[in-house]
């Protein structure tokens, strides 16, 4: 089980090829001469070809699905600003680094950089992802609760008759993600009630 923290970060390396802009314009629909024709992009401010930037920031998507936080992880957004053009040939660093824990909803936000050959920033932004349900997040602050919620908790438990299987049930689905004042006060409770 992996866990997560602030500052974090993974990279991952491509050198974007001819045959790699053309199978994605095949794919994705765009077939944007500026992309695969050298006579047009000749004509154009770039020179050369460049490559999609969708092609570029997909990157990004192969670290978080594969390498970090890896298999299972769900991309819910990104936000990409494109800085410099990448060139067919370039060599591309992809970079991401975690910028924030969002640990009740098991999201971690993510800063997306990518670098050419020359270590010039082309692309930058910022992912959320949601993460695989086993991976596990910083203990939040512990939750400070006073005697008469106790009792509350406690009278509600009763009120509804609820068995202690099903408490047992809850408790362990629960466990990982509550604070170790919590599983104090659990662990007294069934001490005094067996």
């Amino acid at each position: 089980m992996k866990r997560f923290s602030v500052g974090q970060k993974a990279t991952y390396t491509k050198t974007f090829t001819p045959e790699d802009v053309k199978q994605f314009s095949e794919v994705s629909g765009d077939d944007n001469p500026i992309h695969l024709d050298p006579e047009y992009a000749a004509t154009t401010p770039f020179k050369k070809n460049i490559v999609h930037g969708a092609l570029t920031s997909s990157l990004f998507s192969t670290i978080l699905g594969t390498i970090f936080p890896g298999e299972g992880t769900i991309y819910i957004s990104q936000c990409t600003k494109f800085i410099k053009p990448v060139y067919v040939n370039d060599t591309i660093t992809a970079e991401v680094e975690v910028t924030k824990i969002e640990g009740s909803k098991k999201i971690l936000v993510l800063a997306t950089r990518c670098y050419n050959q020359n270590n010039e920033l082309v692309a930058d932004g910022e992912a959320k992802v949601k993460l695989p349900f086993a991976e596990a997040i910083p203990d939040a602050e512990p939750v400070k609760v006073n005697k008469t919620q106790w009792v509350g908790i406690e009278n509600i438990m009763k009120f509804n008759k609820m068995s202690m299987d099903v408490f047992k049930a809850w408790n362990n689905m629960a466990w990982n993600n509550v604070s170790n004042n919590m599983k104090t006060f659990y662990e007294s409770w069934m001490t005094i009630k067996n």
